[in-house]
């Protein structure tokens, strides 16, 4: 991984962790409830303030962060290249102490992530990706290695919500195993897309809605591993282009050649 600029997205990401992992499982861990009943703790802020300062002397661009200040729609309709960011994503695994949590941090360009980082504090296990140029990870600081999804296989692997697998999680599992056998696996936080983008598993359907500070980087990471991350009309999950930040039903796969939309009823409209 030569890229300079990931390098250091890396490395803001990584020091963000630091801080996380300060508060990590700490009894007096301060936990409040946003207006969406979605919990926010003090570590969530601490790493926004990390990366903001950090990413601003990268590249002097607007910075949309979780926890951060939200402009209107009327000025970031205007923007063409921004970091959009999660500071912590996977909060309540943070607060129940099961490691899925993680620190995400994506340059969008024209509506496209573009470059992407995942960093998992409490595992030290790092992916980062440019779609179109490579994908790579790397354990507890030691090299990196490339990432390469996998072509579907004789059984599908797919991954689902820990907490929120969403109301069709059944259907979607009922019409793919008309195809093939499916083996269903469930985890938290966004190492659901690093896991296929790993080539260890095949498909995350997200049936719930979740906001683009959650998806862009580890579609990055993905994209650049081989795979793919499109909606129910099969177009390629966009960024920063209504009001309303969360996403619609997507699907991360990574094999872009099988028959998804075949398998899954979605739009045929060509993407």
């Amino acid at each position: 991984m030569q890229d300079s600029l990931l390098q250091a997205m890396v490395s803001i990401a990584e020091a963000a962790g630091e801080v996380l992992l300060s508060a990590y499982q700490r009894d007096d861990l301060r936990v409040d409830w946003k207006a969406d009943r979605s919990p926010v703790t003090t570590a969530d802020h601490a790493s926004h303030e990390l990366i903001d300062a950090g990413l601003k002397q990268l590249e002097a661009i607007p910075v949309l962060s979780e926890e951060g200040d939200i402009p209107a729609w009327e000025e970031r309709q205007h923007w063409e290249r921004y970091w959009l960011v999660d500071p912590l994503d996977g909060t309540r695994e943070f607060i129940e102490g099961t490691g899925d949590f993680a620190v995400h941090i994506a340059l969008v360009d024209a509506g496209i992530p573009v470059y992407g980082v995942v960093y998992q504090p409490a595992r030290q296990r790092c992916w980062a990706g440019l779609p179109g140029s490579g994908a790579w990870w790397r354990d507890r600081h030691e090299a990196w290695q490339v990432l390469r999804t996998r072509p579907v296989g004789s059984q599908l692997t797919v991954l689902g919500s820990r907490y929120r697998p969403g109301k069709a999680w059944p259907e979607v599992l009922q019409r793919l195993g008309q195809a093939l056998p499916v083996e269903e696996l469930r985890y938290g936080g966004s190492v659901k897309y690093c896991r296929i983008a790993s080539g260890r598993a095949d498909l995350y359907p997200c049936l719930v809605p979740v906001c683009e500070w959650d998806t862009a980087a580890p579609q990055a990471v993905l994209e650049g591993a081989g795979g793919r991350v499109f909606n129910s009309q099969r177009e390629r999950l966009a960024y920063n282009r209504k009001d309303d930040l969360r996403q619609p039903v997507f699907y991360a796969v990574g094999d872009p050649e099988w028959p998804w939309a075949e398998h899954l009823g979605l739009d045929d409209r060509a993407s």
